[in-house]
């Protein structure tokens, strides 16, 4: 027999929409700041026994609820960190808790309408990073699909004015930080393919490109999406401005 493959968790990527109300969906990587998931289904069965069975039972399937369960260290200034701990978030009920969960294996997409639930900001020893647990809620049935496995639909270049991308960019890298003083700075992305469409928005508002984006103090989530027939890349950059 060959030797199998066993399919680590750290190559399991969970991403959370931390810009629900936005045109665009904004996709963070819940591994920065987690380390620890635990998924269940907690699958509905429906079970019987039949006359002609002689005693023995039969189980059916019926439903279910995709519940996922994180831990891990709270990080000021992880777009995800910040968004569950946004008192808008963590102290308001209804819609306030609802966003998407992406699950990402390979180039499998599993897309999860969520709510979050049960948010402890735990604390612990003096010394240690405070513990979180976070617990995350399916609702209704997900969104199964793919995401692209070649350039058709990425970036070939980023600039932001003269702002240094935090890391370096790369067209297979899609989540940066960068900071800046500056009231604003010129927004330039160009796809790596012909056909690729660049649209970019910052915290939902649609921004030329090629033009200027305006900041406003503290941080501003900044989202460049490529699309290319039915691939489609999203590149998110945290601009934090300072006084």
């Amino acid at each position: 027999m060959g030797q199998l493959n066993a399919e680590l968790n750290y190559n399991v990527k969970a991403e959370l929409n931390t810009t629900p109300n936005a045109a665009q969906p904004t996709w963070s990587d819940l591994g920065v700041m987690m380390k620890n998931i635990s998924q269940a289904i907690n699958e509905v069965l429906y079970q019987a026994s039949y006359l002609s069975d002689g005693g023995y039972g039969s189980t059916e399937v019926t439903g279910g609820q995709y519940t996922v369960t994180l831990t891990g260290d709270k990080k000021v200034g992880d777009p995800v960190s910040d968004y569950i701990f946004n008192p808008d978030v963590q102290y308001k009920w209804g819609s306030a808790r609802k966003t998407q969960l992406r699950l990402v294996k390979g180039t499998q997409t599993i897309i999860w309408n969520v709510t979050l639930a049960n948010i402890t900001d735990a604390g612990g020893d003096s010394n240690q990073p405070n513990a979180v647990t976070l617990t995350i809620h399916g609702n209704g049935k997900p969104i199964i699909g793919t995401v692209a496995d070649d350039t058709s639909s990425k970036l070939k270049s980023l600039s932001i004015g003269a702002l240094v991308l935090n890391p370096a960019f790369g067209n297979g890298q899609y989540g940066y930080t960068a900071s800046t003083s500056n009231a604003s700075d010129i927004v330039t992305a160009e796809a790596e393919a012909v056909g690729g469409v660049v649209a970019i928005a910052l915290d939902g508002v649609a921004v030329v490109n090629g033009e200027a984006a305006a900041w406003a103090l503290g941080q501003n989530i900044l989202v460049i999406t490529v699309t290319n027939g039915t691939n489609v890349s999203t590149y998110t950059v945290v601009v934090t401005k300072t006084a």
